[in-house]
């Protein structure tokens, strides 16, 4: 798997929301709960959701660990992006992550900030 390079801003955040989804602070997640609300929000095709699944090793794993989320993430944010979901796209450029409204209540109203390139870009 190709090395991933985040920003210190997307590090930030995918690292909240990791600490988000793992309610039993076991260090991984699974795809249900809160991790399939954030990916539901995501309003992507559900076979693309699949693939991404599939492309960061969670389905192998049968759990997210850190390293799988946020390849999850940056996968997510290069299919909203339209650009080809493909590993080797990981680290191109910076394309912005967006949810919809999801159950995540006050803690994802508080980060619902991402830095893309020079300006904060609203998720909500």
């Amino acid at each position: 798997m190709e090395s991933l390079t985040l920003s210190d801003i997307e590090q930030k955040y995918y690292s909240e929301l990791f600490v988000y989804c793992d309610t039993d602070n076991t260090k991984k997640v699974a795809s249900n709960g809160r991790v399939l609300d954030l990916f539901r929000a995501a309003q992507l095709p559900s076979e693309v959701v699949l693939q991404i699944t599939e492309l960061c090793g969670a389905t192998r794993l049968g759990h997210f660990g850190r390293s799988q989320f946020y390849i999850a993430l940056k996968l997510i944010a290069i299919a909203q992006s339209g650009l080809p979901l493909r590993v080797e796209s990981l680290n191109s450029g910076e394309p912005k992550l967006e949810f919809s409204h999801c159950q995540c209540g006050a803690f994802y109203e508080s980060l619902c900030f991402l830095h893309v390139g020079q300006e904060y870009t609203t998720m909500l």
